[in-house]
């Protein structure tokens, strides 16, 4: 009677709980009022393949609000109408990111989502503090140099050891990028490493944080923009 039911929660400790309060509710309003046996879990996703239990990984809400068919065809549409109007090459198309890493927490959780899936994601509206990554790469697979963001007011030498990567660090009040940060990235390290080939323009791709599109970060980009 489940055959085709599929299960997409999050749910922890309570994974076979929630399960099970999810299941007899479809099968009250199907009026079928026998009650699930203490292994109907098990026996559910035996006959399911097509379910399986997954770690869920925690991702912001606004991220996948931005994952809707429309706004990523709307994105892709003006991407190649910007790179096919200045004559982009894939070379000179960069993408810069920020990643921030959570600092003593493990938040995954388990969930049950469809079998062929490697991982699946759950949202978290909530704050946390991070160490921040700032990094950019091409479409040919180069990169810049990344730029490690701690919170903090100056760097301490015990936070490093003796085989540090070559990489920029700095530090900032909570940890993420702010305006000044962005805009000293670009300056002295995006627009250095990035010479574009003969000559040519480049595209630099971001996303909406407002340290991304402040007045001064975009005028830069327009004066730079080959």
């Amino acid at each position: 009677m489940f055959n085709g039911f599929k299960i997409w929660m999050s749910v922890d400790t309570l994974l076979l709980t929630r399960a099970r309060e999810m299941a007899t509710q479809i099968c009250l309003a199907n009026g079928d009022t026998e009650p699930l046996g203490r292994k109907w879990l098990n026996s559910f996703m035996k006959r399911n393949p097509s379910v399986n239990a997954r770690i869920g990984r925690v991702i912001e809400a606004s991220r996948i609000d931005g994952t809707r068919p429309e706004v990523l065809q709307a994105h892709f549409d003006l991407f190649y109408r910007v790179q096919q109007e200045f004559n982009v090459t894939q070379a000179n198309c960069w993408n810069m990111n920020e990643h921030g890493i959570a600092i003593g927490e493990c938040v995954n959780s388990l969930v049950l989502s469809t079998s062929n899936k490697k991982r699946t994601y759950v949202e978290s509206p909530e704050s946390r503090e991070w160490v921040s990554i700032l990094e950019c790469i091409h479409g040919n697979g180069n990169s810049t140099t990344p730029l490690i963001i701690f919170k903090g007011t100056n760097l301490q030498t015990t936070w490093f050891s003796h085989n540090t990567p070559d990489w920029q660090f700095t530090t900032s009040e909570n940890g993420w990028t702010s305006n000044n940060l962005c805009f000293s990235w670009l300056n002295h390290m995006f627009i250095s490493e990035t010479q574009p080939i003969h000559g040519r323009h480049r595209i630099l791709l971001c996303d909406g944080h407002g340290s991304h599109v402040t007045t001064g970060f975009m005028y830069q980009c327009n004066i730079h923009l080959n």
